[in-house]
């Protein structure tokens, strides 16, 4: 279990543990036949970035390395990433905060479309359950997170606090992983403490860049809670056309000296970007309460 007083919830800790929970990538042969799954590591924390600012340009092919390298930033905690994924962004995470506390169905149906897209859930590995209790264990451990913090971790949009969380006996799947995801990025000011539990998580191999997580949080745990999720009602599953990396690569770590991406300098390149977002209905019970959120947004043409 390694040693869990020295676990921290970061930006950083957060996405590692999301990465290890995404459905299967393609095999090597299937990238050589030029197919593409678009859940590579930056492709999947560009869309985490999007709930949080949901008009981040289309990429351009020639960042393909800006953003594999904030990517390994962040997950790395290292920095907040690439100033393309603008997680570090102090506007940016007030407005996110803003739509949080009013507009909260807004903010929840885009992590429900991003966990349908990206997570693999309800199948026999039980990989949504497992993250679940991870994220537990890991704001359990956590010392530096008083109990009294608050989370918007429930599906109403209401505030739980962190002993209340360790508590539950039902959880919301999106809804925790919204609330999560708010405060790593609204009330922690350094992604960099979670550099030591990364570093326990994903060893760097004796043979190799690529630095897998090998840490089996939550898959022994032992905690009784139930998991219910927003349900997505006739989703269309457009295939998204951020693609912009050749292969299912993922971030690899060369063990030289990283720089912090939060002091780069260097214009972001801008784009008019629609995201194609899929129409998505979904409703969420649970906790003697219930409420529908339908959002419609219209793609432009191809």
């Amino acid at each position: 279990m390694g040693n869990r007083d020295k676990w921290r919830l970061c930006g950083g800790t957060f996405f590692t543990l999301i990465s290890s929970a995404r459905k299967p990538l393609l095999s090597k042969d299937e990238n050589y036949k030029g197919n593409r799954s678009g859940l590579s590591e930056p492709e999947t924390l560009l869309a985490l970035a999007r709930i949080v600012t949901p008009d981040i340009p289309k990429p351009m092919k020639t960042e393909e390395k800006t953003l594999r390298d904030g990517t390994l930033d962040f997950k790395s905690c290292v920095g907040w990433g690439s100033r393309f994924f603008r997680l570090g962004d102090k506007s940016a995470k007030k407005s996110f905060d803003d739509r949080i506390k009013n507009d909260y169905t807004d903010c929840l149906a885009s992590m429900a479309a991003f966990t349908n897209r990206y997570l693999e859930l309800h199948t026999s590995t039980r990989k949504d359950e497992y993250l679940v209790k991870a994220l537990i264990e890991v704001l359990e451990a956590d010392k530096e997170i008083d109990n009294d913090a608050e989370f918007y971790a429930k599906e109403d949009g209401s505030i739980i606090t962190k002993e209340d969380i360790l508590k539950a006996k039902k959880i919301n799947f999106e809804a925790l992983l919204l609330g999560i995801w708010h405060y790593v990025l609204l009330s922690l000011k350094d992604n960099k403490i979670g550099a030591e539990t990364y570093e326990e998580w994903c060893p760097l191999p004796d043979e190799g860049t690529e630095r897998p997580y090998t840490a089996e949080i939550g898959e022994n745990s032992t905690r009784k809670v139930t998991i219910d999720y927003c349900d997505p009602m006739d989703a269309i599953e457009d295939e998204p056309d951020d693609e912009v990396f050749l292969d299912e690569e993922e971030t690899t770590d060369t063990g030289a000296e990283q720089i912090d991406s939060d002091n780069q300098t260097g214009p972001v390149v801008q784009q008019i970007y629609n995201d194609h977002p899929t129409f998505f209905n979904f409703n969420v019970s649970g906790n003697n309460n219930k409420f529908y959120g339908h959002v419609d947004r219209i793609d432009d043409d191809d």
